[in-house]
């Protein structure tokens, strides 16, 4: 996309880590939408002099840009059945670990890998978390944890492994609320028509400052990560439940509105 832009509208903005980030945001936020859909709109606003860079990217697209992160994945498993000393054919379940694991053309990568066998779509990334799936399932958005236990591997203590399983499990669940909130509040045939601009302006806002605390500490501990997402549902929860009071359709909940309210799960 850096060298889109450069082409297409005739700016550099390989060294202007403002740009960057707000690209990041966009690229990110356009690889979950592209696990649902064929296509999606990358939209960034205050890069240009003039205008905001619009562009489409289709899901063959993406599996073109990222086939060498897919190569990786498929290595790190091959990798690992090797030290497991298991053969393919004797796996009996495929868990799949981690925000990445919902890509498609991960989910038939790893099909065709161990000869047509499907994974458990049931059991949700967020929820299962293993040592090996931890170093496999998040190699494409957590690189630290793999190194880590790459380079220690033969040292690690049942203590260590476990701080580790704890911080992707944490980490998932941060990325997970995000994700969760922001199809909540972009989607205009759901909650998205109800909230209105001032309001979508706000969430995207502290949207935006979770996703920076995250690039900015990729080595934060369990702990960090729990209050992140405590202090995360307690700045956006007040503003959906004021809209939710004006709709007429709150009721009084000590649960969390995106994770745990009715309506709102049906919303997502």
């Amino acid at each position: 996309m850096v060298e889109v832009i450069k082409e297409k509208y005739d700016r550099d903005i390989s060294k202007d880590k403002v740009a960057l980030k707000k690209l990041l945001n966009e690229a990110e936020k356009a690889r979950w939408e592209l696990s649902e859909k064929d296509r999606t709109s990358i939209h960034v606003e205050g890069i240009l002099d003039d205008g905001v860079v619009e562009e489409t990217l289709t899901r063959s697209k993406f599996e073109e840009l990222n086939a060498d992160l897919f190569a990786k994945v498929l290595k790190a498993i091959e990798l690992a059945l090797l030290d497991s000393e298991i053969a393919k054919n004797k796996i009996d379940e495929i868990i799949l670990v981690g925000g990445s694991s919902r890509i498609p053309k991960v989910q038939q990568l790893l099909k065709d890998l161990f000869n047509g066998k499907e994974s458990l779509r049931q059991i949700s990334p967020e929820d299962v978390v293993t040592h090996g799936a931890a170093i496999l399932g998040d190699s494409l958005c957590a690189e630290h944890v793999e190194n880590e236990i790459k380079k220690d591997k033969d040292s690690l203590s049942q203590e260590e492994i476990q701080k580790f399983k704890d911080e992707v499990d944490a980490r998932e669940r941060l990325e997970s609320e995000i994700y969760s909130l922001r199809n909540l509040v972009e989607d205009p045939e759901r909650f998205g028509g109800k909230i209105g601009q001032e309001n979508k302006e706000k969430i995207s806002a502290i949207i935006r400052t979770v996703e920076e605390w995250l690039d900015e500490n990729p080595n934060a501990e369990k702990s960090d990560l729990d209050q992140q997402l405590e202090n995360f549902k307690r700045t956006y929860e007040p503003i959906l439940i004021k809209v939710y009071q004006m709709s007429g359709s709150y009721q009084h909940s000590t649960k969390s509105p995106v994770g745990d309210d009715e309506s709102l799960r049906a919303d997502l």
